[in-house]
């Protein structure tokens, strides 16, 4: 875990937006990366 996402993920939820899903990819060198993706939910 990377120090302070969670603290990061907590904020970006609680202005309203939605953790959708996570991208996963590798870097230039092959070292794995995740982005985490968020959305802002219908206002049905």
């Amino acid at each position: 875990m990377i120090a302070g996402w969670a603290e990061q993920i907590e904020a970006i939820e609680d202005a309203g937006w939605v953790l959708a899903y996570w991208s996963v990819s590798t870097d230039s060198k092959g070292r794995p990366e995740a982005y985490p993706l968020f959305e802002l939910p219908d206002e049905d």
